[in-house]
């Protein structure tokens, strides 16, 4: 499923540029498109990132002999009683602290629960939200669905793991992001579907395609019309739900690529990439340096690539300091804005190598039974490596709250087997 995923979004932001390219408009840009040849460096980018990634998933240059390990399957369900009642506990978490209640009931929507993400986000908890959103819950899921894997199929068992998957999915859905809930099965479909059929492929692909059009009828509340879809209908904004989303997963893929493409080639001033990247350190390092949002913010927007990427296809400043507005710029963009064509070839490079490297960390951990690599690699993935294929800023990579998240997440299934393992001592006595 690892590689599909990849194939997935090179598609559907390829499509986007093509798209622009034939006119359609973009809603991140507010603008119609035209050719000007982003297609064909797209397609080279595309080109480049995988020839790096079928090189480093094929050599043996990059490889991981991790260490065989024993998992006690035979305690599945207990492990999974325990992760249930840890996530229920996240769950709450984000519904009653962080607004989630808010999100569902419809009165504030995606972009305000991200920029104040409630109670405890006003007090300086907000980033707590985001890891268990983006990291916790995830990772949790993901190590039981390992050890599901490798237990009896039983109707209990799958029981277990379903509501498991449910109150994730639930979590995701408080997020008010349509893809959110998908998004955090992914680690966990990862390693369950590892090597999977195109026909269970596209069962899953229908799957998520019903339910991110249920989502944009209640979130954006747009009727779901099986009318009126010819091709025009997807090159624009629409009341349809259907329509929307099939624009949301093409259009706003790309448009922006080929914004950023339609600025180079035109020698338009961007901004400079360099100082972005002082951003890894978190906002706390900035404001050790004298740099706050709360007393400069255009000062402070210059060492944050996603708000300087919305604000040079078009959003002015003062729009931004909410945190609500924020575009799908792709590493294309990114490498555009770093060094133009250079910039391209180099990202592309970076992109398909670790894209490699993660998958074959993957892949070893499940040859040698390393059930908590797997699931922090495949989390690693998701929220790592994939977010920054699709929306650029190479800092989210190795940012310090991505570093604090995957520790913390090793804490939570350890913590998770060890109370597990517990119970299960004190049922046999």
């Amino acid at each position: 499923m690892f590689k599909y995923l990849l194939y997935f979004l090179f598609v559907t932001e390829l499509t986007g540029v093509i798209l622009m390219e034939n006119g359609a408009y973009s809603a991140s840009c507010g603008s119609f498109g035209y050719k000007n040849g982003a297609s064909f460096a797209f397609c080279g980018y595309i080109a480049l990132a995988l020839i790096a990634f079928f090189f480093a998933i094929k050599t043996k240059l990059f490889s991981f002999p991790l260490k065989y390990r024993n998992i006690n399957s035979a305690n599945f369900q207990g492990l999974a009683i325990v992760i249930f009642i840890i996530n229920l506990f996240f769950l709450i978490v984000i519904l009653v602290g962080y607004g989630g209640i808010d999100v569902l009931t419809l009165k504030i929507g995606k972009g305000e629960f991200r920029s104040t993400m409630g109670f405890l986000g006003s007090i300086g908890f907000g980033s707590v939200g985001y890891m268990i959103i983006k990291g916790f819950a995830p990772a949790l899921l993901a190590y039981l669905s390992f050890v599901y894997i490798k237990s009896k199929e039983t109707l209990k068992n799958k029981f277990l793991l379903f509501i498991n998957f449910a109150i994730i999915f639930f979590i995701g859905a408080m997020c008010g992001s349509k893809a959110a809930s998908i998004f955090m099965l992914l680690p966990a479909l990862i390693i369950i579907y590892w090597k999977v059929s195109l026909k269970k492929l596209f069962a899953l692909g229908m799957l998520f395609l019903i339910v991110l059009v249920a989502f944009a009828a209640i979130y954006d509340e747009k009727p779901i019309d099986f009318r009126n879809l010819e091709l025009s209908s997807f090159l624009a904004p629409s009341q349809n739900a259907i329509s929307w989303v099939i624009y949301r997963a093409t259009v706003l893929q790309g448009d922006v690529s080929w914004k950023i493409w339609d600025m180079y080639v035109n020698n338009e001033e961007l901004f400079s990439y360099a100082s972005t990247l002082l951003s890894a350190g978190g906002n706390k390092l900035l404001g050790l340096l004298g740099i706050s949002s709360e007393d400069n913010f255009e000062e402070f927007a210059k060492y944050q690539y996603s708000t300087m990427l919305t604000h040079v296809v078009g959003y002015p400043l003062d729009e931004l300091q909410s945190g609500r507005t924020n575009v799908t710029g792709t590493i294309f963009s990114e490498g555009v804005i770093a060094g133009g064509l250079a910039g391209v070839f180099i990202f592309s490079i970076i992109a398909g190598l670790l894209a490699g490297l993660n998958y074959k960390v993957i892949k070893y951990a499940l040859k040698n039974n390393n059930a908590i690599v797997a699931s922090l690699a495949s989390t690693y993935f998701c929220f790592g490596i994939f977010s920054w294929l699709n929306s650029g800023g190479i800092t989210g990579l190795f940012h310090i709250a991505i570093i604090i998240q995957l520790i913390l997440g090793f804490v939570f299934i350890k913590l998770a087997i060890l109370i597990a393992r517990d119970l299960q001592k004190i049922s046999k006595n």
